[in-house]
Formats: C-alpha cells, sequence, structure tokens
C-alpha cells in the first residue's frame, strides 16, 4: 500500500510540473494578460468550490489535534489560490481602465 502512495504522489507531482511548464510557457509566449484571460474564471471556480471544502470539511478537522497541521497547510495553499485570483483580477482591470 505504501509504494501505491509513493507512485501516485510521483504521478501527482509530474502533473503538477507538466502544469506548470505549460503555464509558464503560456506567460512567456502569450503574456500574462492573456493567460489571466483564460485561467481566471477557472481558478476563480476552483477556488469557490475548494472554499466550500474548507469550511465543510476543514474547519471541523481542524478542531482535532491530529489534523491540525494540515488543516493549516491546506489554509495557507487555499490562501495563495486566493491571492493568485486576486492578483490576475487586478492585472486584468488594470488593463481594462489603462489600456
Amino acid at each position: 500500500m505504501k509504494e501505491k502512495l509513493k507512485a501516485l504522489g510521483g504521478l501527482v507531482l509530474w502533473i503538477m510540473f507538466a502544469t506548470l511548464v505549460v503555464v509558464l510557457a503560456g506567460l512567456f509566449f502569450y503574456g500574462a494578460a492573456w493567460m489571466s484571460e483564460k485561467v481566471l474564471p477557472i481558478l476563480t471556480m476552483l477556488g469557490a468550490v475548494s472554499l466550500l471544502l474548507l469550511i465543510f470539511i476543514g474547519l471541523p478537522l481542524s478542531f482535532f489535534k491530529k489534523c491540525r497541521g494540515i488543516c493549516a497547510t491546506v489554509f495557507i495553499n487555499w490562501s495563495y489560490l486566493c491571492g493568485l485570483c486576486l492578483w490576475m483580477a487586478s492585472l486584468l482591470v488594470t488593463i481594462n481602465l489603462w489600456g
């Protein structure tokens, strides 16, 4: 079972790395504004769904001492997602207002 979890973790890490490479290539070739315009709706939906999961699953689990570290890590990572969405939305507003 432990080997299967390690293999699954490696697969997830590889998928995250491949996604990062594609996103960076898109930023390089098409610009941050184009990428923000395409990715922001997806990230907003992902953030909303993850917020609901955090409220209904993560928050009650944080009352147990063994789960607090994991819950804190999940909440911190969710704040990074919110920060990224805020940055992209701010970039699009600035480009629309200033041209």
